[in-house]
C-alpha cells in the first residue's frame, strides 16, 4: 500500500452461486475483475441462511472481495456490504437495516427507480446506476438482435444512458441534507434468460462498464 492518497476500481452489486438466479464462481469474477484492472469485488447476493459464512472475503488472485446482500424492502433493494454474520431473513427492512447498521455495513439504496418510500435510514449511498435495469427496460426481442450481432462488450457499451430521472431523485435528497454517494452497479449474474433461452453474461464484459472508484487516504491528517 502506498502512502498518500490511493484509488481503488470497484465492481459494486455483483451476484455469485450463493445467489438462487446465478451460477457464477469466485474463481470466475476474481479472474475477469483481475484481467481488467479492478481492485475489488463488492459483493450484494440474495440473502439465504449461512450466506455470510460462505461467501467470499479477502484476497481472491489479486482481487479483494468484500461480503454483502441484497434483500427487498419498499420497492427497491437494500445493498449492504461488510457484513460479519448472518442474521434473520424473516425481519422487517427497517429491523434488518439497524441490523446491518449495528454490524457496521456501508447501506445503499438499490434500484432506486423503484423505491416508493424515501424516508428509510440509514443510507450512506445511493445507486444512481443499475446496468441490469437498464437491459431489462429494453423491448427483449431487442436485446436478442444486438445480443446475436454484437461483440459482448460492444453490446453492453451501446445499453449505456444517463439515468436523468435517477440523478434527479438523488439530487433532491442530497438538497434535503442527506449524504448519500452515488454508486453504479453492474448487478452482475453469470446469465439472464431471454424468451427462454439463457444468454451467458462474460462478467469481464460486465464489469468494464460502470464502475465506481474509492478513494482511500493512508497518513493523511484529514
Amino acid at each position: 500500500m502506498g502512502h498518500g492518497l490511493n484509488e481503488y476500481r470497484a465492481a459494486f452489486h455483483v451476484h455469485c452461486y450463493l445467489s438462487h438466479d446465478s451460477e457464477g464462481t469466485i474463481a470466475e469474477i476474481a479472474r475477469a475483475a483481475r484481467d481488467i484492472g479492478l481492485d475489488v469485488v463488492l459483493m450484494t447476493d440474495h440473502y439465504e441462511p449461512e450466506n455470510i459464512s460462505k461467501a467470499p472475503r479477502g484476497l481472491h488472485d489479486g482481487v479483494l472481495f468484500v461480503p454483502g446482500v441484497e434483500v427487498r424492502g419498499n420497492g427497491g433493494s437494500i445493498l449492504s456490504f461488510h457484513l460479519k454474520s448472518d442474521f434473520d431473513k424473516r425481519a422487517p427492512p427497517m429491523e434488518r437495516l439497524a441490523e446491518f447498521h449495528r454490524q457496521g455495513a456501508v447501506n445503499v439504496l438499490g434500484h432506486v427507480e423503484k423505491i416508493d418510500n424515501w424516508d428509510l435510514e440509514p443510507f450512506s449511498g445511493f445507486e444512481v446506476y443499475n446496468l441490469h435495469a437498464e437491459v431489462m427496460d429494453d423491448s427483449k426481442l431487442g436485446i436478442l438482435g444486438r445480443l446475436l450481432v454484437s461483440p459482448s462488450d460492444a453490446f453492453f457499451e451501446r445499453m449505456i444512458s444517463t439515468p436523468e430521472e435517477n440523478l434527479r431523485v438523488w439530487d433532491r435528497e442530497i438538497a434535503r441534507g442527506r449524504r448519500l454517494a452515488p454508486l453504479a452497479g453492474h448487478d452482475a449474474h453469470n446469465n439472464v434468460r431471454f424468451l427462454g433461452a439463457i444468454c451467458m453474461l462474460i462478467f469481464s464484459s460486465v464489469f468494464r462498464s460502470p464502475n465506481s472508484h474509492y478513494q482511500y487516504c493512508y497518513d493523511c491528517d484529514v
